[in-house]
């Protein structure tokens, strides 16, 4: 019995283009120039491998006037409420149906997003594990074959589901209603947010979300501080 699967995905499908963006980057901005910097550097790098595709920041008021000088930017959007973990609003608030989130640090090194958009024809939301699969904070009701996932690259719907999931994230960790000492780090309410859901997560190959300091052919997104100092 042969079993024909069509490979046409959602961005070859029309619902990708440059009038209607469904697919697109989000970033979010605030505080220091270094973020803003780096934030540049990496909007760069989406529009050097893939013109077409939305990039969408968020930014404070004192960020907000520099962005609008760059050409990488197709939407800017004033946040509310500045605060260290604004990418949590930026992600509740992508105008995108399918987005991908990056930390400001990072930088796309190869035209890869078409064929990781395609995840989202099966997944809800794809990201990889934190670095070592670590679990930085003990929870008692999550299993610690359960990692930690790293938020700083992050392929999602923006459906209802997955707002759910993000939502508690974002609810979670400006409550800090998990005891840890490491009071910033919003993974650990990420992970019991994934835990408790139902969402269909699937794992990027390191590749996606490389840490190292090397850099190699098979790297399709870099993500470390100072990316833009070393042009």
């Amino acid at each position: 019995m042969q079993i024909h699967m069509s490979q046409k995905s959602y961005w070859d499908s029309g619902k990708m283009n440059s009038e209607n963006k469904s697919c697109g980057v989000i970033y979010a901005v605030s505080g220091a120039s270094r973020n803003r910097l780096e934030c540049i550097f990496s909007a760069q790098s989406i529009k050097r491998n893939h013109k077409d595709i939305g990039v969408t920041v968020f930014s404070d008021e004192t960020n907000e006037q520099l962005l609008k000088k760059e050409d990488c930017f197709d939407d800017i959007r004033k946040v509310k409420n500045p605060n260290r973990r604004n990418k949590l609003d930026a992600i509740l608030n992508s105008p995108y149906s399918r987005t991908l989130y990056l930390d400001n640090d990072t930088e796309l090194k190869k035209p890869i997003l078409k064929e990781a958009f395609r995840l989202l024809d099966n997944f809800d939301i794809a990201l990889s594990h934190a670095p070592l699969k670590r679990v930085c904070t003990q929870i008692d009701s999550i299993p610690n074959s359960f990692p930690e996932f790293n938020g700083g690259v992050i392929f999602f719907k923006n459906s209802l589901c997955v707002r759910k999931v993000m939502k508690r994230w974002h609810d979670d960790y400006h409550e800090k209603n998990i005891n840890t000492r490491y009071g910033h780090r919003d993974q650990p309410y990420l992970r019991r947010a994934l835990w408790e859901s139902s969402l269909r997560i699937a794992t990027l190959l390191p590749e996606y979300n490389s840490r190292r300091g090397k850099v190699n052919s098979s790297i399709c997104i870099r993500h470390r501080h100072n990316l833009h100092r070393q042009k």
